[in-house]
């Protein structure tokens, strides 16, 4: 499908009612990237960021956003988590504000403690408004 013609596919769903919101963009690979925002170790668990996955009205909800990771062990064995919505806030004090306010931009992150030690491959089956985008594996 070329570029106008989803233009125009767009457009008459606008028409019909359907706001943008719920038109959510394919991902591109190069768009999206993994971080560690928390290293693992024997006691603790590793948390990685996956940024650049198209924005939803309602990321709780998992006819619009669904993201499952398959973490495949040194061993080879594989487990299933699913990948959960983050969003880091600040506690604000004072002049009669709301307590806490959102800090930085939130992001998908996938949190698991490791069984063995060695290399984890970890690839994500993910559905955006019903639309399966590729991820890059980990």
């Amino acid at each position: 499908m070329r570029i106008g013609k989803v233009t125009r596919v767009v457009t008459a769903l606008m028409a019909m009612g359907v706001t943008a919101e719920f038109i959510a963009p394919i991902a591109k690979a190069a768009d999206l990237s993994w971080q560690i925002r928390e290293q693992g170790s024997k006691t603790r668990p590793i948390q990685l960021a996956l940024n650049g996955i198209p924005e939803v009205k309602n990321p709780f909800d998992p006819e619009q956003a669904d993201l499952i990771a398959t973490v495949t062990a040194p061993n080879s064995s594989s487990f299933q988590i699913p990948m959960f919505w983050y969003q880091d806030y600040v506690n604000v004090m004072g002049n009669g504000q709301n307590p806490e306010r959102a800090f930085g931009e939130p992001e998908w992150r996938l949190k698991f403690r490791s069984l063995e030690p060695g290399t984890y491959r970890i690839s994500i089956a993910a559905k955006i408004n019903g639309t399966s985008i590729s991820v890059p594996p980990f």
